[in-house]
């Protein structure tokens, strides 16, 4: 049913702009603009990230070793809780000696994980990672205590653990929030759609966190859990109605692959297609959807409001994005009326009203 919903957004998306693609942005004007933002046309790999970012994302070895701080027997990561943070080289030493360490005895590894594991080598690493960073932060809230009722900012949760002087403390912090020139941010790139491809160490140093945690916690987690309806969509009869009458063709599905940009995300809307057709893991191809559906909407959002920088994203800076939590001060947010956190400076959103919000 997610899924479905999720399509239908996707779709009649695209079907209102078909314009919506990377062409947009052919004027010279307008490119000139979008890469002085800090993107290079030569990085293909990254094209919506700061060149800083893409460095780091791409993972390559310095040479120097973090062996000593995975135990070979019990897979235990320890490093310094003293330390804040731990550098970016660290960071890509620690994933690099993560990435020889896991694929040794994937027995080891609860069902969700070995499922991720095989996702990880056999179709698409970003995914997986993806899928598997939620694991990660689900793992990070058992271990601070915060199992039931909503769960706090995931930087309150780390404070916590740094706090508590807590071994993965520095490590957690450092893969996971945006410290300017120590902070990766890995779980907002992927999860609001900037990034679509990743060297699978990173994928192991978060596997390899979430064994760590998980073991300390004892904690049972699983993203292929039964589905629980979160609404009932019949409650909403026009919606109902629209899930009722959604057949995606092939020439739908087609279409919406060439909305998206040609040098990347079209693994990760192949695999969410892919999931659709066999009828595999909807909640996972759901989350795959709606990381397109947001990108997506930020390229047009930045068109439509002429806010080329905002395409990429920064080393400490906030992004735009679909959601608000808890920090709606702090940056715009895709779908909101007015641009600005500044009262007196607000803008209309030009995307709000282009999309038919208010009427």
């Amino acid at each position: 049913m997610r899924f479905k919903i999720l399509s239908l957004c996707l779709y009649n998306f695209i079907e209102q702009d078909r314009s919506l693609s990377m062409s947009s942005f052919e004027n010279s004007e307008y490119t000139s603009t979008f890469c002085s933002a800090g993107t290079q046309p030569e990085n293909i790999r990254h094209p919506f990230v700061h060149e800083s970012i893409a460095n780091v994302l791409s993972c390559n070895n310095n040479n120097s070793s973090f062996d000593d701080f995975i135990d070979e027997q019990t897979w235990e990561v320890n490093y310094d809780p003293s330390m804040e943070v731990i550098d970016s080289q660290a960071l890509i030493s620690l994933a690099h000696a993560s990435d020889k360490v896991i694929f040794t005895d994937i027995s080891r590894f609860r069902p969700s994980s070995r499922g991720l594991i095989k996702l990880a080598t056999t179709r698409n690493v970003a995914a997986a990672t993806l899928l598997a960073l939620n694991i990660l932060e689900s793992a990070i809230r058992m271990s601070t205590g915060n199992a039931n009722g909503r769960a706090p900012l995931l930087k309150t949760m780390l404070h916590e653990m740094e706090r508590a002087d807590h071994s993965l403390a520095p490590i957690l912090k450092s893969l996971l929030l945006p410290f300017p020139g120590h902070g990766l941010n890995l779980r907002n790139l992927l999860w609001h759609g900037f990034i679509s491809d990743l060297p699978r160490p990173w994928f192991s140093l978060v596997l390899l966190l979430v064994y760590n945690l998980e073991k300390q916690q004892d904690a049972k987690l699983s993203i292929y859990q039964e589905e629980n309806e979160f609404f009932d969509p019949k409650s909403f009869n026009t919606l109902n109605d629209l899930i009722e009458e959604l057949s995606l063709s092939t020439s739908d599905i087609e279409n919406m692959s060439n909305w998206l940009p040609e040098t990347s995300h079209r693994d990760l809307f192949q695999l969410a297609i892919t999931w659709r057709n066999e009828n595999q893991y909807p909640a996972c191809a759901a989350v795959l959807l709606s990381v397109l559906i947001e990108h997506g909407l930020r390229i047009r959002w930045c068109r439509i409001n002429d806010r080329p920088c905002d395409l990429i994203a920064k080393p400490g800076a906030y992004f735009v994005t679909l959601d608000g939590h808890g920090q709606r001060n702090q940056h715009d947010l895709l779908l909101h009326p007015y641009m600005g956190q500044d009262d007196n400076e607000r803008k209309k959103n030009l995307l709000f009203e282009y999309l038919g919000g208010g009427r």
